[in-house]
């Protein structure tokens, strides 16, 4: 089934390549020069389509400064890799959008779910979680007070005794 699926998907974004006349451009050639690029919040594009790129930014946003760090010489195919992956997703969005996806009722139900729990998610950060910070003390008077919250049922104690040689 996996190996079907990989299969059916690079036919797809082979598909969306040509018909978007997708192409991947030589950006960011060192970590060095992709984060000056992000730090300038630079427009470079990485890859382009009919209807939009991919920037250096954006690549940017997709790698942890550590990893480039770690990437070494290993940076030119990870960058590939990495903006190969981001155009593939914006294509896919593309024509999602292209053949009206958006529209079906049952996605547009998800967006609005996820839209409310986003919605209340950040209600709760700026408003009932704001200001709370738990100590080790509060943990340990919490456990103290509700042990039976702590047990399993049906748990053992081992106790192991090793003899000194």
């Amino acid at each position: 089934e996996k190996r079907a699926r990989a299969a059916l998907e690079e036919t797809l974004y082979a598909g969306l390549w040509a018909k978007y006349q997708a192409r991947v451009l030589d950006c960011a050639p060192t970590p060095a020069a992709l984060r000056e690029a992000a730090a300038r919040k630079e427009g470079a594009p990485c890859a382009t389509w009919t209807a939009g790129s991919v920037t250096a930014e954006a690549l940017a946003g997709r790698v942890r400064p550590e990893a480039l760090d770690a990437a070494g010489d290993r940076w030119p195919e990870l960058r590939k890799l990495l903006v190969e992956d981001l155009l593939n997703r914006e294509l896919v969005r593309a024509e999602a959008e292209a053949q009206g996806y958006a529209l079906r009722p049952e996605i547009v139900q998800k967006v609005k779910a996820r839209q409310d729990d986003a919605v209340e998610g950040a209600l709760f950060r700026d408003y009932v979680n704001l200001g709370i910070a738990p100590t080790d003390e509060d943990a340990r008077r919490y456990y103290d007070a509700n042990p039976a919250e702590f047990t399993v049922e049906g748990a053992a104690r081992v106790q192991l005794e090793v003899e000194a040689p």
